[in-house]
């Protein structure tokens, strides 16, 4: 079905930082990168405004570019479809002097982040069209589960202890993995999930109890820290702004699977025992799961970072 701008949605602020950053990596013909993005707006018939004067404009990185260009979409995003028009001139082969491959390269890039939002890019001929599909996150079946070295936990929280069973809890997930015991994987992520949202949490006591998903007691006062349970924890993440959209659905679905720790569950959610057997069944299940975290800590640690005082 083709996009219907009548039935348009805001878009998540999370995809439109996300597109940012495919906007400030791409290379293409033409002027300094920062040229390039006044041009891509200019393409897509949009005015694009001014460099704001909190920003140098001289000898910018691309991190700067990126947060610039963020801005932008956030003022361009009031018309969500001026956004649409963005994307679509973004996979436009004459934005790479019609080069095959750069154009599958940026086509497959916004198609990851543009899933969970439920849409995705095709090009009919050469026109890119924006198309609504059932809203998933993308995973290559062909593609090993990466497992990169443990994120830096330092903008999450200040205890020292924390951070260090973060790092452990992330590399015992590997462990699982690399010794076939997908269901300790799983067990594990959601561990490490739990964890990071509590860093969040202990790390902004009055914004977390403000929250209306946060747990109360019988007198109505948000319970403590350690009396909350993981599906609190992703609620109030998800209304707090710490986690996107996407990010808390597929969170929930990460929090079902790490309840398999209890035998009866395993079994009430009809989930298969030979793992021998049905190994591509538990892989993939892992490698969404796994997805899902690294998504919510780079979600959380941005907003960290961007938030901490």
């Amino acid at each position: 079905m083709l996009f219907d701008d009548k039935k348009m949605k805001k878009w998540d602020k999370g995809t439109l930082y996300s597109l940012a950053g495919i906007i400030c990596s791409t290379e293409s013909p033409g002027p300094p990168l920062e040229g390039k993005i006044k041009r891509l707006f200019s393409s897509a018939r949009l005015h694009c405004p001014k460099y704001l004067p909190s920003h140098n404009c001289n000898n910018w990185d691309r991190y700067a570019l990126q947060e610039w260009t963020y801005e932008m979409l956030l003022i361009l995003a009031q018309f969500p479809e001026n956004i649409e028009e963005i994307i679509k001139r973004l996979a436009d082969p004459r934005e790479y002097a019609g080069d095959p491959k750069k154009v599958e390269e940026v086509v497959t890039k916004l198609n990851k982040i543009l899933a969970v939002e439920g849409y995705e890019i095709k090009l009919d001929g050469i026109k890119p069209q924006l198309i609504e599909i059932e809203p998933r996150l993308i995973q290559d079946p062909e593609k090993p589960l990466v497992f990169l070295n443990p994120p830096d936990f330092t903008p999450l929280t200040n205890d020292q202890l924390l951070r260090k069973i973060l790092h452990e809890r992330w590399m015992e997930v590997r462990k699982c993995w690399e010794a076939g015991a997908y269901v300790a994987a799983l067990v594990m992520m959601g561990s490490l999930l739990e964890g990071v949202l509590l860093a969040v949490a202990e790390a902004n006591p009055e914004e977390a109890n403000r929250s209306n998903a946060s747990p109360k007691d019988m007198k109505g006062q948000p319970k403590a820290f350690c009396d909350w349970m993981l599906n609190d924890l992703i609620n109030v993440a998800h209304e707090r702004g710490w986690i996107q959209g996407h990010v808390k659905k597929f969170s929930h679905i990460l929090r079902e699977y790490r309840n398999i720790v209890h035998p009866k569950k395993q079994r009430e959610m009809e989930m298969l025992a030979d793992k021998d057997t049905c190994k591509s069944y538990w892989e993939d299940t892992c490698k969404i799961c796994w997805e899902v975290v690294q998504a919510a800590v780079n979600n959380v640690v941005n907003w960290q970072k961007k938030n901490r005082s």
